[in-house]
């Protein structure tokens, strides 16, 4: 589901004002997120006596940002970023000379500001095993670029088709991303992974498609305005590019969907009965509203929340949820979610920077989508073969929910498979919480033992027998 984190997305920046270390305050700083993403930090002094700092990511960006609201104290420094619905809170640690705070977006994250010397950040080196296989191995596959159109939204849309060798046609799958904007190979804290998943279908005789989500990369679109419901016709124009082209044995076309993508296969299957299959990793399987608040509970105690905390912020998002669910225009819910909001930073439950961040991600359209979207009925209309996997230190969609969901709706099929692996987290990486803090962490992109049940799955699946007239 829908959580724009800051390894996928974050640039930033902050005005601030240190009187205890005003002078030590200018300069460059910089930090790294979950090890991962580098952060640059350029304080300068305004004319009037206070601080002002731009923030910038060598690793995505030569941008920098400005934020919108700061409090400093002299052993103390918050900002929140409107922009990317982010906040930190820090504190000057006079031993390491440095801010050493979280960095909240989504789930808190350790954030230290270091002072850069004139050589600037220096560079990270992932270990990525997965990616650097696939880049040092020879493919016997080939890889074309291709675009298509999803002519009813005006949007043009790019990817990468992924044949095997032979003269086919093959069975073929399109992957559909999470939520969040992603170009083709999911690229997430440095793991590629739908360049991960590619990979091994091709090399397995599965074609493959892969393409960036409407507004990233190469395709063109509004992400800002856009719900899984555009999401889900863009997925249909990608199985529609696989119907014509001869590679693909269009008897055993399906769709892969991981999280959100697990979401829009269903939907693609409810409404196309010559569809062959689909694969959910990871797929929601109830109502919106009802996941987002578990799994808030779930990441908040991975993370050490007091569990008095978590019961004060699942009621929080309860209301301001409710609110969002009530009739009328998007500005009449959105203040009416606002007005839930002011009342809890009168009682202190929440600070008022994150209630603002908050309240903009919550009555965002995509949001207030994924809140109504209940996917079990969907689930009941769908026909064709499906695959269910979930990891069992998955906190994002947690399988005791979930699968049993998808048990109880989908219709009754032979061919059917719900599998929970232990170990794998919300991105199929051996895990040891689960924890969205260790996606970074880990070196593995995919766990071997789900892209083989995946891939020895698919290609078990036959075409239909035709209807006896």
């Amino acid at each position: 589901m829908k959580k724009t984190t800051l390894q996928a997305c974050v640039l930033l920046a902050f005005a601030a004002s240190a009187p205890a270390f005003s002078e030590e305050a200018q300069g460059d700083w910089g930090g790294v997120i979950a090890n991962t993403l580098r952060l640059t930090v350029h304080i300068t002094k305004a004319a009037d006596g206070g601080y002002h700092a731009k923030l910038g990511s060598p690793d995505q960006s030569k941008d920098l940002f400005a934020a919108d609201t700061v409090s400093a104290s002299a052993t103390r420094l918050n900002f929140s970023i409107d922009r990317f619905k982010s906040s930190y809170q820090g504190e000057w640690d006079e031993k390491q000379q440095a801010w050493v705070g979280t960095f909240t977006q989504g789930s808190p994250t350790p954030l230290v500001l270091k002072r850069l010397d004139a050589k600037g950040m220096p560079a990270l080196v992932l270990k990525r095993p997965q990616e650097e296989a696939i880049e040092k191995a020879a493919r016997p596959y080939r890889e074309q670029d291709v675009t298509f159109s999803n002519a009813k939204a005006g949007v043009a849309l790019a990817g990468t088709f992924s044949v095997p060798p032979g003269a086919g046609p093959f069975p073929a799958v399109v992957l559909v991303h999470g939520s969040g904007r992603h170009k083709r190979d999911v690229d997430i804290y440095g793991h590629k992974i739908f360049a991960v998943w590619a990979d091994h279908l091709t090399r397995q005789g599965i074609a493959v498609l892969r393409y960036d989500k409407r507004g990233s990369g190469a395709s063109s679109g509004d992400a800002n305005v856009a719900t899984t419901l555009d999401y889900t016709s863009d997925a249909e124009a990608a199985v529609a590019l696989l119907r014509t082209r001869p590679e693909v044995d269009q008897r055993r076309l399906g769709i892969v969907g991981h999280s959100e993508g697990g979401i829009i296969a269903p939907l693609a299957a409810s409404r196309d009965p010559s569809l062959g299959f689909i694969v959910l990793l990871a797929g929601p399987a109830v109502k919106g509203d009802k996941l987002l608040v578990e799994q808030a509970a779930l990441i908040n105690r991975a993370g050490g929340m007091s569990e008095a905390e978590i019961a004060k912020d699942s009621r929080l998002k309860r209301a301001v949820f409710a609110a969002l669910a009530t009739p009328g225009s998007g500005e009449e819910t959105k203040a009416r979610a606002r007005a839930v909001f002011d009342s809890a930073v009168a009682t202190k439950d929440i600070a008022p920077d994150e209630a603002r961040a908050q309240l903009e991600v919550f009555a965002s359209p995509w949001f207030r989508t994924a809140l109504a979207y209940d996917p079990a009925p969907v689930l009941r209309l769908v026909k064709q073969p499906v695959l269910a996997i979930n990891g069992a230190l998955d906190l994002q969609v947690p399988p005791a929910m979930n699968l049993e969901a998808i048990r109880a709706s989908l219709p009754a099929n032979q061919a059917n498979e719900l599998v929970e692996i232990p170990e794998l987290n919300h991105l199929f990486q051996t895990a040891r919480t689960g924890a969205l803090s260790e996606y970074a962490q880990i070196e593995e992109t995919v766990a071997p033992v789900v892209l083989k049940k995946v891939s020895d799955w698919i290609l078990r699946q036959h075409p239909a027998k035709p209807e006896t007239l």
